[in-house]
């Protein structure tokens, strides 16, 4: 995996060659890195968090539809959604 990673990075990230160039420059060229490394840890983070948020409404769903459920008694709904019906209402 991190093998992988180095690979990966080595395609994307050019060599910064910084020779001859002035302290002016440098500050400048700093900044620009910086702002990227912000955009890309804020993408990063609403990636997770938008992972987090897709990885429980999918719980959600499963736990909902699972075809044997146990009411809050632990007796055993086959078939049913936990949508409060848990079976033909009492005549």
């Amino acid at each position: 995996m991190e093998e992988e990673k180095k690979i990966s990075l080595s395609f994307r990230i050019k060599p910064l060659d910084v020779t001859g160039l002035s302290a002016e420059v440098l500050k400048k060229k700093a900044a620009e890195l910086w702002e990227v490394i912000i955009r890309l840890e804020t993408e990063k983070y609403d990636l997770e968090e938008r992972q987090k948020r897709q990885d429980y409404d999918v719980s959600t769903i499963d736990r909902s539809f699972s075809p044997n459920t146990a009411d809050v008694y632990g007796n055993l709904i086959v078939g049913a959604m936990r949508t409060g019906w848990g079976g033909p209402s009492p005549s």
